[in-house]
């Protein structure tokens, strides 16, 4: 008989080792630094170079690797539940859905999400509400389970790609500030693809949340969209390269890799500070020495 998954919501490095030392395996739980247990689920801050954790822990689990209690943090995606799924027995390992939640995790833009298994991500939005609590981690894993566990019916694909198309329309009204190749958005939803459909750079805060993420485009992503990568733009650090003076605007604990960047994510934000911070992205673009 398969064990309950058990689930550990922490809000600070502390809480998270503490969980780690009572057999909790961390699941992208970093907080400026990454907290990994034995089996290396972060991508990540000094993780960056790992790959997504839906591919580590879809090789795990080929290979007959279960765990039962995770520790996590933040608002649940696609690459932490699928991984929180497969490595607990609640779905199949499956290679395609992994790859595609994968490319969709790290080289989004320019990805047309109707199409093949980038289908599943639609649909696990369309259902899902994003929170930062074990509740809504609890209602993310359900959504997952039955988002990439199982075939999805043909009846259904009209919906989801009605509903997709209708994401992109939300989207594009939600870009308050266009300036220099730097967008400004204000949604709820995953919606840093839009933004990059007209911008090299995009900010997006989430009010709900009150949250930011700052975007910049992978090589993978820019030759896609035939943009700049955003190496091409601050320089061989990335996003990393400007993340003191953003620091500055949105205060410390800013995580994540060189093409993108979270606030800290339990710290609340205001519009005014976002907007502050987006001058400040624009006239960091301004100032820096790209290699």
């Amino acid at each position: 008989m398969r064990v309950k998954t058990q689930i550990a919501y922490v809000k600070n490095q502390q809480h998270a080792l503490l969980y780690r030392e009572q057999g909790y395996e961390p699941v992208e739980c970093a907080f400026k630094k990454s907290i990994v247990g034995h089996l290396n689920l972060d991508h990540h801050c000094e993780n960056a170079h790992q790959l997504p954790v839906c591919l580590t822990a879809h090789g795990l689990a080929v290979g007959g690797v279960r765990r039962n209690k995770f520790v996590v943090t933040g608002s649940a995606d696609p690459d932490a539940v699928y991984a929180v799924l497969v490595l607990s027995g609640s779905i199949k390992p499956d290679e395609a859905i992994a790859r595609a939640i994968a490319e969709l995790d790290i080289d989004h833009p320019g990805i047309d999400r109707t199409k093949g298994e980038y289908l599943r991500n639609a649909l696990f939005d369309m259902h899902n509400t994003p929170g930062h609590s074990k509740a809504a981690w609890e209602r993310a894993l359900a959504v997952g389970k039955e988002t990439f566990g199982y075939r999805i019916e043909s009846s259904r694909r009209d919906d989801i790609i009605f509903w997709e198309q209708h994401r992109l329309q939300r989207g594009r009204a939600c870009i308050t500030e266009l300036t220099d190749n730097v967008a400004l958005m204000k949604s709820d939803e995953p919606n840093l693809d839009v933004g990059h459909a007209v911008a090299e750079l995009v900010m997006q805060y989430k009010p709900a949340l009150q949250v930011v993420t700052v975007s910049g485009l992978t090589r993978t992503a820019a030759s896609r969209l035939k943009r700049r990568p955003v190496y091409d733009i601050l320089g061989s650090l990335g996003l990393h390269a400007i993340q003191p003076a953003l620091e500055n605007r949105l205060g410390r604990g800013m995580g994540g890799r060189p093409c993108i960047l979270g606030s800290e994510r339990h710290k609340r934000l205001s519009q005014a500070q976002v907007n502050n911070a987006y001058l400040t992205l624009v006239d960091a673009t301004h100032q820096a020495k790209p290699l």
